[in-house]
């Protein structure tokens, strides 16, 4: 991961520190949210009070957990079948949008716009990009665990991130083409 740089940069006692706000704050509020949110989308199929919301979230958390210490496959499952149940929604979206949608193409052209837009906006919306594309970087904490990591790590950052990049270049193309900016 991110600490033998820290550590080879700036030492040992700022790597320690950064070791620990990751386990501490960092992962756990990461986990917190998501999880919450994961139990607020839910709370849209089942009726839920706010405090059931934090139930569920709370016990996905321990789910998970679980999961993870029962093994690695356990859990690899898990993230497959979320990963493709994440990738396949979006895409059908995307099918839905240009294949049935009742969109406008002039949707997805700039238009002139007399909206200044600000720094402390710009630094606002880049929040949930920098959230979108900060998984890459987990690539590198398991590397150990990876057949022929010297092969294999480079094509999963490079074919990963394409991946990404083109899922949501096409998810935020299907919003545009069916609902206008304005």
């Amino acid at each position: 991961g991110v600490l033998p740089y820290l550590h080879e940069s700036w030492g040992a006692f700022p790597a320690f520190l950064a070791g620990w706000a990751e386990l501490t704050v960092i992962r756990a509020s990461a986990v917190g949210g998501i999880s919450t949110i994961f139990a607020e989308y839910l709370s849209y199929f089942i009726e839920m009070s706010p405090m059931q919301v934090r139930y569920v979230a709370a016990v996905t958390i321990v789910i998970i957990a679980m999961l993870n210490w029962l093994g690695v496959s356990y859990a690899s499952v898990l993230m497959n079948v979320t990963t493709i149940l994440k990738y396949g929604a979006l895409m059908g979206i995307v099918l839905f949008a240009f294949g049935g949608g009742t969109g406008n193409a002039s949707n997805l052209t700039v238009s002139e716009s007399t909206t200044v837009i600000g720094l402390s906006a710009m630094f606002t919306a880049l929040v949930p990009v920098m959230w979108t594309y900060d998984g890459w970087s987990n690539l590198a904490a398991i590397g150990g665990e990876v057949k022929d990591p010297g092969r294999n790590l480079p094509r999963a950052l490079l074919i990963g991130t394409a991946a990404i990049v083109a899922i949501y270049l096409l998810i935020n193309a299907a919003y545009l083409y069916l609902v206008p900016i304005s």
